[in-house]
């Protein structure tokens, strides 16, 4: 979600519309947005700057019965967001059962819930969405440090203390941010004959080798032969360890937002992909590093 996409001359007014419409529809924002704007996308004419895709707005949702805590925090969220040069759109809500008709209509990225409402809980809320499929990152926001245990079971992203507002909002943005960044990089690989392929992290869904020869596999279903001699197991694990790739056999480098479950002997995939074989000496780390791994990036 890393600002980016389609590069296309713009004046600063219409920076300044997107500004006003989109990120959480404050002038005050819009004012700290365009500095932003300005540092990062001004070429050298000072007239014109290049516009990001609108698909690089990071969509956030919240819903809190107290209106101010709000107002407040939307801001809060947005601006520790532009310290990473991500902007966002925020919808906000004291209403749940508006929240919810809202929720149907539109898909987030990202969605904030307090816990203590008079209507219907964030528990109450998280439960319905999960029972609907839906797997957006949730994040849970209150005031009694008691609840966090049961947020577990609703895979929540993070528990932010209101009595720790800040501590705790600053480190949960700094990790989703990184996390971001991870799902948009794009690696180079030599395939031989002078020849390379780039292909996004995210879409590569395994890594496997067959005596000599190493491949990976990708989103698309490709199986793409990796130049001979270039790459091993044990370098693509090191090289791949913290974008998210678990050693689940020798032969075997496994992205783990890929992981359907993990079960017996075999790591079942998502879509169409096949299952892979998990070896009983790398069983009980694995599993470990996908429980982390799955906690961090708030898909539980």
């Amino acid at each position: 979600m890393a600002l980016g996409g389609i590069r296309k001359r713009v004046t600063l007014e219409r920076v300044w519309l997107f500004l006003r419409m989109s990120v959480c529809g404050s002038v005050f924002e819009a004012e700290r947005c365009l500095a932003f704007w300005k540092k990062l996308w001004y070429d050298k004419n000072e007239e014109e700057c290049v516009e990001g895709s609108v698909d690089g707005v990071i969509r956030i949702a919240m819903c809190d019965d107290e209106a101010v805590f709000l107002q407040t925090y939307q801001r809060q969220i947005s601006e520790l967001l532009l310290e990473h040069n991500e902007i966002c759109k925020i919808d906000t809500y004291t209403d749940t059962e508006c929240f919810l008709e809202h929720c149907e209509k539109n898909v987030y990225d990202l969605i904030f819930l307090d816990i203590d409402m008079p209507e219907m809980s964030g528990i109450q809320l998280a439960s319905k969405f999960r029972d609907n499929g839906v797997d957006t990152t949730l994040v849970f926001v209150s005031s009694h440090d008691d609840f966090v245990f049961e947020t577990f079971r609703y895979n929540a992203y993070r528990f932010v203390r209101k009595n720790k507002l800040l501590s705790d909002t600053q480190e949960m943005i700094s990790s989703f941010c990184a996390s971001l960044k991870r799902k948009s990089a794009v690696v180079r690989f030599d395939i031989g004959q002078k020849k390379a392929f780039e292909q996004k992290v995210s879409d590569i869904v395994y890594f496997y080798s067959i005596r000599h020869d190493t491949y990976f596999v990708n989103a698309q279903n490709e199986s793409i032969r990796l130049a001979m001699h270039s790459y091993t197991m044990n370098a693509l694990e090191k090289q791949f360890a913290e974008k998210g790739f678990i050693r689940v056999h020798k032969s075997y480098l496994v992205n783990y937002a890929w992981i359907l479950q993990i079960k017996g002997d075999q790591v079942y995939l998502k879509n169409y992909h096949k299952e892979v074989p998990l070896s009983r000496g790398r069983s009980e780390e694995a599993k470990l590093q996908y429980q982390r791994l799955i906690r961090e990036a708030g898909v539980l």
